[in-house]
């Protein structure tokens, strides 16, 4: 959620405490109806705001664990395999494990992805010589085969979230748009029926749709 979107939310539920309030307006079927509309708007913006916050801090936390994990097997798999290489005169396949730990863990998700998947192939047609001649222990293989699944459940864990995340964004769109179309066009103009009415309650409304940007 913007900044924006949050300032207008928060305003929403400034008028929304005002109408608890005073209920005055309650005697008019069209303000009951747009008041109704408002509490579900209100409602829907806090939950998708709040699942907004609780996914990126946690996948955040995961994606941190995860990363260093696998690229520190991943930095063990790449010496063998350029030994193995070297002794084997593979210019090309050593080029291709040249990627330190530290290389590993700047690469975007995707591209991460894509590279640790090329290492286990790499890894699994290899790794009987590995074991038996280049000093690879059959643990540090099957670390790194376990590290890169879990790896994959992950990143399609954030493909997911991140398909979610969007649609949340445009909900969360949709309905700024919608409560600022009710508030400005539509419940300002019936308020101004206690502009004379009931003076203090319309002063009250006025100064409860202020908006503040912080």
């Amino acid at each position: 959620m913007t900044r924006y979107q949050k300032s207008r939310l928060s305003m929403l539920i400034v008028v929304l405490s005002l109408m608890v309030k005073k209920t005055i307006w309650q005697k008019v079927p069209k303000i009951v109806q747009i008041h109704a509309r408002l509490i579900e708007i209100r409602d829907l913006l806090i939950k998708k705001k709040k699942e907004q916050g609780d996914s990126n801090i946690a996948m955040g936390q995961v994606n941190d664990e995860k990363r260093y994990k696998v690229c520190t097997y991943a930095d063990i798999i790449n010496d063998s395999i350029q030994v193995f290489a070297s002794f084997n005169n593979n210019l090309k396949l050593g080029e291709k494990m040249d990627a330190s730990k530290s290389d590993l863990l700047n690469l975007r998700i995707g591209d991460l992805s894509t590279t640790l998947t090329e290492i286990k192939d790499i890894l699994v047609e290899n790794q009987e010589v590995l074991v038996a001649e280049y000093g690879l222990t059959q643990e540090d293989a099957d670390n790194y085969i376990n590290a890169v699944n879990d790896w994959g459940n992950y990143s399609s864990a954030v493909n997911e979230r991140r398909y979610r995340s969007k649609e949340a964004t445009a909900t969360i769109d949709e309905l700024t748009r919608e409560m600022l179309d009710l508030l400005n066009n539509k419940l300002d103009r019936l308020m101004k029926i206690y502009k004379t009415k009931d003076s203090e309650f319309y002063k009250e409304y006025l100064a409860a749709r202020v908006i503040i940007d912080n």
